[in-house]
């Protein structure tokens, strides 16, 4: 049976099948050719490429790199075969754009099995600790598997892994703000997320350096090449364990590394009817399965097909959940393909962090700060702003700024008399010139941070990343433009607000409310001669009296 694939009217690769010499079943060999479509190739003829192009093309590096590259995920697929996997109904493929996907063999159903790896290939903290000793103890997950992946691949003698370490993208390939550089990096000085990025840099620094201290000299003899032990080498290493891991597919596992699929595409569907509130995440096509004698058991993650699919299209792994752009960018860099979503559902997944603090110049600092101790919330509270301002972001962020707000006549409710209720008090408005001060905190933050992204605009990031991969570009500007968004619709949310505060019910009138007191007067509760102007009967009792 032969296989031949075509791209831009060049044949790319020539499959034949033939009987492997060294298992029981038959395993497929391939034969690269690059022809003209048409040109017909006799059996006898040496496997070879021929550069043939209807058009004149400047170099054919990019067909060597295809070539090679397919002779490792050849292996990748063999090595897997070879070790247990079922059949695989995909395979591996890279485009001219260095576009992985894994596109399907066959026709395939929704819900199919596509494959089902084993638990010898996965990588885990456990397995880590079991290796590496209790050097990986006290690291996090992620951190405990680089550790493993980057000793692994300065291994110089057969790794078990090797055929797939050979396969994983570089760090040019990876997209993760772990591996840009500091002049990429820069772009995002204006966003929200780039405290985040630099602190993530910085804790992988750290990590490296405690290894590099304690862990990686014992596997600097001959049989380890020590140029893989080096920070740019850590993190990239960190960088496919957060970009390809699966988070809480087992509870006993946190986090797992699994061989080959890399290769999917990471689709991501937003659900909104959750609330944002509580973000979260699943994987909706991957099944933990057991298969084997009782007594022998056997675990494999099985993935499925989310939808049909014909022969040659791309087989996906589903993410649903309602976390934001920002959040998928940090944890899987461009992974995620988000060509699914149209413009208001990324809007809707946009983001925009911002801080308020109680600052220690405040006139009652130390009422506020007993009043947050006895909450258990720091000083400092960072809130994330989204497209849709929900309810329960507003209840976490309003209580907080109202406190920080409360001052002259209103600060009556910091005395120590209303501490235990001053919280519950802080939870609906307080008075109407504390909620325009929290509005006017707000809006003037908002501006603030629009401001930072104002010189940076299209051109500038077109211009000054010149040099650097497309997407990262088209990352940089959808951030900005997804930030500017999530500003400005908070700025307008609380404009609106403010221009209706005349019409909200504050803590004096709710007060009054609760003694019986914010209601006509009864005949019997006069007294006195009552005001000549109006009738006394028919005004509140406060009116009253002031």
């Amino acid at each position: 049976m032969n296989f031949v694939a075509f791209y831009n009217k060049v044949t790319l690769v020539d499959c034949r099948c033939r009987n492997s010499t060294y298992t029981a079943n038959n395993v497929q060999r391939t034969s690269l050719y690059g022809i003209p479509r048409g040109y017909r190739v006799s059996k006898t003829m040496r496997p070879q490429f021929f550069y043939v192009l209807r058009k004149k093309i400047r170099s054919s590096t990019w067909w060597r790199i295809k070539a090679t590259f397919l002779e490792k995920t050849e292996e990748l697929e063999n090595w897997l075969f070879d070790n247990g996997v079922p059949s695989i109904k995909g395979k591996p493929v890279l485009s001219p754009h260095n576009c992985r996907t894994f596109r399907a063999k066959i026709p395939l159903k929704l819900g199919e099995e596509v494959l089902a790896i084993p638990e010898r290939f996965w990588l885990t903290k456990q397995l880590s600790e079991k290796l590496l000793g209790f050097h990986v103890s006290d690291l996090s997950d992620e951190e405990a598997i680089a550790a493993l992946l980057l000793v692994e691949t300065a291994r110089k003698e057969t790794s078990f892994w090797k055929p797939w370490i050979e396969t994983l993208p570089s760090s040019d390939e990876l997209h993760h703000f772990l591996v840009w550089s500091t002049a990429e990096t820069q772009y995002l000085e204006s966003s929200s997320t780039f405290e985040d990025i630099l602190s993530l840099r910085e804790t992988a620094s750290l990590v490296f350096e405690e290894l590099n201290t304690e862990l990686f000299p014992k596997f600097l003899y001959p049989q380890y090449d020590v140029k893989y032990f080096t920070l740019p080498y850590f993190t990239w290493a960190l960088s496919i364990v957060q970009s390809f891991g699966l988070y809480d597919i087992m509870d006993s596992c946190p986090l797992v590394i699994v061989p080959g699929l890399e290769w999917l595409t990471y689709k991501y569907s937003l659900i909104t009817e959750e609330s944002f509130f509580r973000q979260y995440f699943h994987i909706s096509n991957v099944s933990l399965i057991r298969v084997g004698p009782f007594f022998t058991q056997e675990r494999r993650l099985k993935i499925t097909a989310s939808e049909d699919l014909k022969v040659g299209e791309p087989v996906s792994l589903v993410y649903e959940g309602n976390v934001s752009l920002i959040d998928t960018f940090c944890r899987w860099g461009w992974k995620l393909d988000l060509g699914a979503l149209d413009e208001e559902q990324l809007l809707k997944m946009g983001s925009y962090e911002i801080s308020f603090a109680v600052t220690t110049t405040d006139q009652f600092f130390d009422d506020k700060e007993d009043i947050l101790d006895a909450q258990r919330l720091e000083l400092l509270q960072t809130f994330e702003l989204r497209y849709d301002m929900s309810k329960e972001l507003l209840q976490r962020i309003l209580p907080f700024l109202r406190l920080i707000c409360l001052k002259d006549k209103d600060s009556f409710i910091l005395e120590s008399v209303f501490r235990s209720e001053v919280w519950s008090h802080l939870q609906l408005p307080f008075s109407y010139n504390n909620e325009k001060a929290v509005c006017e905190l707000v809006i003037q933050t908002c501006e603030e941070s629009l401001e930072r992204w104002h010189p940076v605009s299209l051109e500038i990031i077109e211009r000054g990343m010149k040099d650097s991969p497309e997407i990262r570009k088209k990352m940089v500007s959808i951030i900005k433009w997804m930030e500017e968004a999530v500003l400005k619709r908070t700025i307008e949310y609380f404009e609106r607000y403010l221009a209706g505060l005349e019409q909200i019910e504050y803590y004096q009138e709710r007060r009054l409310r609760q003694l019986d007191l914010l209601r006509p007067l009864d005949s019997s509760e006069r007294v006195g001669q009552p005001p000549s102007e109006g009738n006394a009967a028919e005004r509140p009792f406060d009116q009253y009296y002031l």
